[in-house]
Order: C-alpha cells, then structure tokens, then sequence
C-alpha cells in the first residue's frame, strides 16, 4: 500500500486533532510527519520535511492559508484547504477549482479527496486559482461567520455582532442578545476575515467592533468608544483619527 506523507496546518489544535484522528480511521495510506498553527510556522518545518500533502486552514493569522500556497504554488506539494468559510466563500472556492474540505470535515469526502490523489487525478494548485479565489471572495457578500466546534458549526450573523475581544489565543464573540461565544482562534485571525467589512473597526489591539452599535465616544488622549451593551473600550491614539473619519468625511 503506497504511504502519502502530509502535514496538517490550522490555529485551531481541536481542528488539527480530529483531522488526524479521521486520517487515521478512514486514510490509513496518509501519515502526518507535522502539524503547523500558523504559515510562517508551515514554512519552517517545510524546509526539512518532505510530505507530499498539505491540509491547509484558509483562515489563519500572519501568513494566511492562500498566502502560504502562493509561496509554494511552485512546488509539488498537494495543497487541499480545509475551510470553515460561510457558504459565499465557499461559492468562490468552487468558481476557482480550488481543492478543499470544509469544515467539520466529512470522513467519506477525505477519503474521496485522498483516492483523487492515489489515482493521479488531484491537479495542483496554481497562482492563478489563487488570484481568481481572491477576486472571486472580494465579489460575494459576506454575512455571516462559521465557527468551528465539535460537534459541528455555528453560524453567527454578522449583523448581530457587537464586537470582538481577544482573549490570549482565543477570542470571545459578544453578540447583540449578550450571548458570548469562545473561539480558539485569534483576533488576527478575524481581522483578516472582516478585512473587505467596513462594518467592522479595530480601535485597539484587543478588540474589533462592529460600528453599527457605538453608543457614544469620549474624547481623550485617544478616546473611550461604549458599545450599546455600556462596555466601554480604549481606542488607540494611532487609531483616533482613522476613527473619526468614518463618520466626517
């Protein structure tokens, strides 16, 4: 039985483990030699492992998934995305025949995906599906956010957020009803994910607010902005200007 190598790289650990675990069960021919949580972390096992696959998270901070794969588009690797993206991206995803899992992933598609590549039928993945993904996603309307569980997914309307705050690794989700949701992903990672959302301002390195739902601002040094729920958060005095410019121009 021919053995494929292959290296997992995702910022949830939850994601990383049940990925391995179906790998295991269903995908007995696929042996994980690594795990990376981010891309610059990827880049550095990658100098001196050689697997043949790739499951790479789409969604994660610094070196994003799709800026990971242009850096190796010129290499052999099998690249295949795993994504928890809301179905608009996932439209985008398809539009450009990019090879990808979403999120919890479905035994029987990895094993579909994986016999794709015993049987020589998995193409590589170029720079130019990589641009068409990304002109693709920018062209679809985002509304809401799949968070990754367990159990399955959560959809959040986006509309319904009041803000995000960081929270070490992880980020706590304050919805509109109070309700508080925690995500083993980091701010930077939803930083990334709001980027074409001009709903959504970071005023501080801790949070991201949705500006729909500001109560009041007062000024100082750089300010307090206080949600509608009365939390109030510092904004950044290298912030304040790009602040007030959304609602003067």
């Amino acid at each position: 039985m021919e053995t494929l190598k292959a290296i997992i790289v995702d910022d949830e650990e939850h994601c990383t483990l049940s990925l391995t675990i179906n790998l295991k069960r269903h995908c007995p021919q696929v042996q994980i030699i690594g795990t990376a949580n981010n891309g610059q972390q990827a880049l550095e096992i990658l100098s001196y492992l050689k697997p043949q696959i790739i499951f790479l998270d789409i969604n994660m901070p610094h070196i994003n998934g799709l800026q990971l794969a242009q850096k190796l588009h010129k290499s052999n690797y099998k690249i295949i995305f795993t994504t928890a993206y809301h179905q608009h991206a996932i439209a985008a995803i398809k539009l450009s025949a990019i090879d990808y899992l979403l999120k919890p992933i479905d035994p029987l598609e990895l094993k579909e995906t994986i016999d794709k590549i015993l049987n020589n039928n998995f193409e590589a993945t170029t720079s130019k599906q990589l641009q068409e993904f990304e002109g693709n996603k920018t062209q679809k309307i985002t509304n809401t956010v799949a968070i990754s569980t367990f159990k399955g997914l959560i959809f959040l309307k986006l509309n319904e957020i009041l803000y995000f705050e960081a929270d070490g690794c992880y980020t706590n989700i304050i919805m509109l009803n109070a309700q508080k949701h925690l995500v083993s992903k980091t701010l930077l990672s939803f930083n990334y994910l709001l980027d074409n959302d001009f709903s959504f301002f970071r005023p501080h390195k801790t949070y991201i607010i949705n500006i729909q739902y500001i109560k009041e601002y007062i000024r100082g040094e750089g300010g307090d902005i206080i949600m509608d729920n009365g939390h109030s958060i510092s904004l950044s005095r290298n912030k304040k200007q790009q602040f007030l410019n959304l609602f003067y121009k």
